[in-house]
């Protein structure tokens, strides 16, 4: 059997996963603000530009390529308020006193650090699987923020 010095190890390691996950959650929040706010921003441009050279008699290609830029817009501020959401992550003791006394504070210090052990351990798959799916959301509203500017530019090259 493990002693508590191996114990307290496995912990420190089991937080430092714990940690790691909270920090990239922040991280790709961040990443779906800075994306919602740059496609704002570009399309917020082009609109400005579109309605400055809008002429009569646009070819139906250009009105295409306009609704798959907005299409585009829309598909991507829906992924990056999917991703700013709050999401309800597992934590790995309770905020109980009455549970933490129980599960945690009247065994032995080995029982304890397995308790919370395994608890990290039971808790960090729900929440990988919630960065996972984030991270999903942000790298496809980074390829559509992408297919979107390349429109634009394409839009601009349309005849008038």
């Amino acid at each position: 059997m493990a002693d508590n010095t191996q114990l307290q190890l496995a912990l420190e390691e089991m937080r430092r996963s714990y940690d790691q996950f909270s920090t990239s959650a922040d991280q790709l929040d961040a990443k779906a603000g800075t994306l919602l706010s740059s496609s704002s921003l570009i399309l917020g441009l082009f609109a400005l530009l579109q309605l400055t050279l809008a002429r009569e008699g646009q070819s139906c290609l250009y009105w295409v390529g306009l609704s798959a830029v907005i299409s585009g817009y829309v598909g991507l501020v829906y992924l990056c308020s999917s991703v700013l959401i709050p999401r309800q992550y597992l934590f790995p003791t309770p905020a109980d006193w009455d549970i933490l006394s129980a599960s945690i504070l009247k065994g032995t210090a080995k029982a304890a650090y397995s308790t919370v052990i395994s608890s990290y351990v039971e808790r960090i798959p729900h929440n990988r699987q919630i960065n996972d799916t984030k991270a999903r959301r942000v790298r496809l509203a980074s390829w559509l923020l992408s297919a979107i500017v390349v429109l634009i530019v394409l839009l601009s090259l349309v005849p008038r």
